[in-house]
């Protein structure tokens, strides 16, 4: 299932909301369609139903956001070494 279709929107409208940082961005893929890993989109979803206010979302996504480009370096860093095969 499509992240917006989970959250419950159009696709303009969810790509508006990522515009606006309420939304993480998803990860850009050469070989498939891009995605938001959805423990992502769980943790905005579990935010909106709990009333959290736009300014709190945004601090969600940018943390969300930050931890992913942190992982995403360290699998990186990790496949460069020949520690795993990514």
């Amino acid at each position: 299932m499509d992240a917006f279709e989970r959250l419950g929107v159009k696709r303009t409208q969810g790509y508006a909301l990522i515009k606006n940082g309420l939304f993480p961005p998803p990860i850009k893929r050469e070989d498939r369609p891009s995605r938001v890993p959805s423990y992502e989109v769980d943790q905005v979803i579990a935010a909106t139903i709990g009333g959290v206010s736009e300014e709190n979302l945004r601090h969600l996504v940018s943390s969300l956001t930050e931890q992913r480009r942190n992982l995403l370096e360290e699998i990186s860093n990790l496949s460069s070494a020949g520690a795993c095969d990514v």
